[in-house]
């Protein structure tokens, strides 16, 4: 997974993006000496094995800078949103010391395998948004936990925006994009069914998205609606904030109505596009590369 950004980059120079990440690392040095002193907690020292979160963990979205750019280099908010990051991954991935699963991890792999969520690397919005598709329908609650629906979502953000961002660079020059930009949700809810829809799953997720990962969300549209939405929205609806909310738009079956926001070419076929993208393939790509 890539591990540099533009941040990162700039921050052996001068200006505005070296002082804030200057001033990151040394708050951060302060609460870990304070946790050692107080709790006899390990300080973060990159040749203490037996650290929280060991640099080793610190890359892509995880990283330092990752979390500035999300905080619009607000030092003060990127480190209470850094240290309540580390703490919830910590719990989510538990058996691991908070290491990220591989592809292959029997926590991740089935409901990876499922395809519910996918991040067709490179494809984007007009605004520059890295796309993501959802297809509801797909998640089968008889085989995966909402813990591991929710793990494989950390899996597939961290290691796929990664691969985006590497590619967004090679074209655009611009790693910090899904920092900057925010990302773009399609979600089709055609076949789904009130078995479908977990209360715990939505819980989980909603709230890494808004309170815990370094991800901006810039649109959410909606698409294929069933006739009992109502009810679904009403209880999705009751964790999101107000920000996230204004975001999110309803078009049903007017699948052109994604060509206000998208390019053909990002637009999943069986929504009137051009997009295939074979999700299948990616992740042996991610198990070949020890991903």
């Amino acid at each position: 997974m890539a591990s540099n950004s533009a941040l990162e980059r700039k921050s052996s120079g001068a200006g505005p993006e070296a002082s804030a990440l200057a001033e990151l690392n040394a708050m951060i040095s302060r609460d870990n000496s304070l946790l050692d002193e107080t709790s006899g907690e390990r300080a973060a020292d990159p040749d203490n094995a037996e650290c929280f979160p060991h640099p080793s963990l610190e890359i892509g979205i995880a990283s330092r800078p990752s979390f500035l750019l999300w905080a619009k280099l607000d030092v003060d908010k990127a480190f209470r949103r850094r240290k309540i990051y580390w703490e919830y991954r910590a719990k989510l991935f538990k058996d691991s010391n908070g290491e990220l699963p591989k592809a292959d991890d029997p926590r991740v792999a089935t409901a990876l395998g499922l395809g519910v969520a996918q991040i067709p690397v490179g494809f984007r919005d007009r605004f520059g948004r890295q796309v993501i598709v959802v297809r509801q329908n797909r998640v089968d609650y008889s085989v995966v936990t909402p813990e591991q629906v929710i793990q494989a979502f950390w899996y597939l953000l961290h290691t796929a925006l990664s691969d985006a961002a590497g590619d967004y660079t090679s074209s655009k020059g611009n790693l910090d994009a899904d920092q900057r930009q925010g990302i773009f949700v399609i979600n089709n809810l055609e076949g789904i069914e009130r078995k479908h829809v977990n209360r715990t799953t939505i819980s989980l997720l909603t709230s890494s998205i808004q309170d815990v990962l370094p991800i901006r969300v810039g649109g959410v549209r909606i698409v294929n609606q069933p006739w009992f939405f109502s009810w679904v929205w009403s209880l999705v609806s009751q964790f999101l904030n107000a920000k996230l909310k204004s975001r999110v738009m309803f078009l049903g079956n007017q699948h052109k109505a994604l060509l206000e926001s998208l390019e053909p070419t990002s637009v999943p076929r069986e929504l009137g596009g051009l997009l295939e993208w074979d999700h299948a393939a990616w992740l042996r790509r991610q198990s070949e590369k020890g991903n």
